[in-house]
């Protein structure tokens, strides 16, 4: 997990602006899980219908698609997303 990340954040603002903590990390920790569930589900039968090697591709050029905007973004300033 990453620290200051969005989920943290937006998890310590809701905090201070309701009064109960525990509902909040309650929601938090739904959320979370939920995620997590459906990106295990949808990642097992991603692997099940699209051959291993293919996923290998597509994951990669994902990667150099993202580290390109990245890129982008850091020398010439345009903001793509």
């Amino acid at each position: 997990m990453e620290l200051g990340d969005k989920t943290q954040l937006v998890s310590i603002i809701l905090s201070a602006r309701y009064s109960s903590p525990l509902m909040v990390y309650i929601g938090v920790i739904s959320a979370s899980i939920i995620l997590t569930g459906c990106a295990v589900f949808i990642g097992r039968n991603m692997f099940r219908l699209i051959p291993k090697r293919y996923l290998r591709y597509i994951t990669s050029l994902l990667f150099m698609l993202f580290g390109l905007v990245f890129l982008i973004n850091v020398f010439f300033g345009v903001n793509i997303f």
